[in-house]
């Protein structure tokens, strides 16, 4: 009993670990991935001006 509950624990860590690894953290808190994602959009200069 003791040994599969030691295994289940060793998996979830082991899930958890790579869960950490594909997160949106990981991408999301790096400025520059997401600046190199988003291009604004081009405003012709006529365009809201009056």
């Amino acid at each position: 009993m003791k040994k599969s509950i030691a295994i289940a624990a060793a998996l979830l860590a082991g899930l958890g670990a790579y869960g950490a690894e594909q997160s949106c953290v990981k991408c999301h808190a790096n400025e520059a991935a997401m600046k190199s994602l988003f291009v604004p959009p081009v405003i012709a200069s006529s365009e809201g001006e009056g």
